[in-house]
């Protein structure tokens, strides 16, 4: 059985149950899922990366019902002209259009909808201006989870309609910015106590992990695997050096 994962602070290490709605911690600062005990994680067998890596998550159940088909996504040999401007010799790129709705946030919306149902959440939301929205929609429709998507007022009514076909309720909401809507819809989202599921979301980073995961067994290597990540809002990229399952490396700036 495992041990219950809980919530950390990212700069100054404060502890959160794992249950909180809250994105960030009361300080405002970024929070990541501690899971104990990863040294005894083993990886398993199974057709999805999900049920493969399933010791290196942090949900206890995981019901198959709940995915659609998404990772497994092709590792694809860049053209020379990439391979020249990166100076990598062996350069490949990970062709994430080829999930379910073509966007790499499907493996974290299927974190969230695995949240909300370990939670017994009947409603999820999010804030997006098209991609998340359109990802977490479909995966509440699966589930049978009503979602509501937070969209700026001029939002294209293109990408409306993708996250409306699966039946999610969208919100236009006016603001100054993106920044400044978020900052408003997450403050009334707590006292709604509604689980907001946005890019910066812990859940969401551990559903996001995976692509590692899968890129290590694809590759079938300890070789170092480059894998951009965006933290807390922030422009910077900071790139994590996938040394083997167990251990990260994270290089702060380029």
């Amino acid at each position: 059985m495992k041990s219950s994962p809980k919530l950390i602070s990212a700069i100054s290490g404060i502890e959160y149950p794992f249950e909180r709605i809250e994105e960030f911690a009361d300080n405002g600062e970024s929070l990541e899922v501690f899971i104990p005990n990863l040294e005894k994680a083993k990886i398993k067998s199974g057709e999805y990366i999900w049920q493969r890596f399933a010791d290196f998550l942090p949900f206890t159940q995981m019901n198959e019902d709940f995915h659609l088909g998404e990772g497994n996504t092709s590792l694809i040999q860049a053209d020379q002209r990439l391979r020249e401007f990166t100076g990598i010799s062996n350069l490949l790129l990970k062709n994430e259009t080829q999930n379910p709705t073509w966007s790499f946030k499907d493996r974290g919306s299927l974190a969230c909808i695995f949240m909300a149902k370990k939670m017994e959440e009947k409603v999820t939301a999010t804030i997006s201006s098209g991609n998340m929205g359109n990802s977490i929609a479909a995966y509440g429709a699966k589930a049978g989870i009503k979602v509501i998507v937070f969209v700026p007022e001029f939002t294209p009514k293109e990408k409306v309609m993708a996250m409306s076909i699966h039946g999610a309720t969208i919100v236009k909401v006016k603001a100054e910015d993106y920044s400044m809507m978020k900052k408003h819809i997450l403050s009334f989202a707590k006292k709604l106590k509604l689980r907001i599921v946005s890019g910066n979301g812990p859940i969401r980073v551990e559903g996001y992990k995976l692509t590692a995961f899968e890129m290590f067994a694809t590759i079938e290597s300890t070789e170092p695997a480059v894998t951009p990540q965006k933290r807390a809002g922030s422009p910077s990229l900071l790139i994590s050096i996938s040394l083997s399952v167990f251990g990260w490396a994270i290089i702060p700036t380029l």
